[in-house]
């Protein structure tokens, strides 16, 4: 079933981290200290079939440690990750209809001028962010 979904696109399915598969880093609200919970287990086994490449950013080697740390532990060694230094450098990866699920606007708005395609994620609301990436991704 799986080679069937993918069959026919290049497209790739990159997942943000904070607010979207764990709760939001506290790096990500500025302070420096990163801790967060794991709360996308529903989103992750409804898009695992894609593939999908963590997308997060990073504004220190310690901060990207500690998200690959919780990756590991939570998604699996093999769960392939790229880190930029801010939100908006996300868009770099957005070429050729790519697929970015983001629960921040700002990060969404500068995928789809980057050509890609941008979901913003509603942690109250997986399935929508789950049907989406699906009819994305066909």
């Amino acid at each position: 079933m799986q080679d069937l979904l993918r069959e026919g696109t290049d497209k790739k399915l990159y997942v943000d981290m904070g607010g979207v598969l764990f709760t939001p880093y506290r790096g990500d609200t500025g302070e420096t200290e990163q801790e967060a919970t794991y709360i996308g287990d529903a989103l992750w086994q409804g898009i695992k079939t894609y593939s999908p490449i963590i997308l997060s950013a990073a504004s220190s080697t310690k901060a990207r440690d500690e998200k690959l740390a919780q990756i590991q532990k939570h998604l699996g060694s093999g769960v392939p990750a790229k880190f930029v230094n801010t939100g908006a450098a996300k868009a770099a990866f957005a070429a050729g209809g790519n697929v970015l699920v983001d629960d921040k606007q700002d990060n969404v708005t500068a995928w789809e001028a980057a050509g890609g395609v941008g979901i913003l994620h509603d942690a109250r609301a997986v399935q929508t962010s789950i049907d989406a990436v699906a009819a994305a991704m066909s």
